[in-house]
């Protein structure tokens, strides 16, 4: 399963623009960075790549964001999974399998 780690940088909490999106492969530590004029890659590239998803913050803000400002639907791309806070391994989905 191509699992990825992803964090979002925007202008603010009440984001209207996305600077950039990491991303690192947790098997091989490839890291992959949207910024500019790649911003658009984004999405296609989840769609193609991306099996699992892993946010720090995703439910409360970073897929939020993503879906209202980049138009990324995270249930037909791909399933991402919460990672409740003090908490060190990712064994309950935030979207069932």
């Amino acid at each position: 399963m191509r699992t990825f780690s992803c964090d979002i940088e925007t202008d603010g909490i009440d984001a209207t623009r996305v600077w950039c999106i990491a991303v690192h492969n947790i098997d091989t530590d490839e890291v992959v960075t949207f910024s500019d004029t790649t911003l658009g890659l984004f999405k296609p590239w989840l769609e193609s790549e991306v099996d699992r998803l892993i946010f720090h913050n995703g439910i409360s803000f970073d897929v939020p964001v993503l879906e209202s400002l980049m138009s990324v639907d995270f249930i037909d791309v791909c399933r991402f999974q919460w990672c409740p806070a003090r908490r060190h391994t990712c064994d309950e989905p935030a979207i069932p399998a």
